[in-house]
């Protein structure tokens, strides 16, 4: 019988060491997609210049639609920030679910734990 009792807690480790992995892999890829939505709003909200004469741009958030040069529209890299802003999407979703995940197993391994302690009704 103790043989059976050291296999289930070592199973029960290693569900907790398997969700505590999760939990810090969906830190660690919410961490990224914040860095990447903080380069996003840079290029969103701050101003900058075009590479043609050092013409000043405003910032694309703020512009006036009527007042843009077309030396501003060509200078940003539209197609780039689509695709900073669809990584940072993604990887916003993947890190909470895997942060959601983690904590929801180790939540329920302990709910589990507590239950076995519990007198039978």
């Amino acid at each position: 019988m103790a043989k059976r009792d050291e296999s289930a807690e070592a199973y029960v480790r290693a569900f907790r060491e398997r969700a505590q992995r999760w939990t810090g892999a969906g830190i660690g890829v919410l961490i990224l997609a914040g860095l990447l939505w903080l380069w996003f709003m840079g290029w969103l909200l701050l101003d900058y210049h075009a590479d043609d004469g050092g013409v000043p741009c405003e910032a694309p958030i703020s512009r006036e639609p009527e007042s843009s040069f077309d030396a501003c529209l060509e200078e940003r890299d539209w197609p780039a920030l689509v695709l900073l802003g669809g990584v940072a999407s993604c990887l916003s979703v993947v890190g909470a679910a895997s942060l959601v995940y983690g904590r929801l197993s180790l939540l329920i391994n302990e709910h589990r734990a507590t239950m076995a302690l519990l007198p039978p009704p």
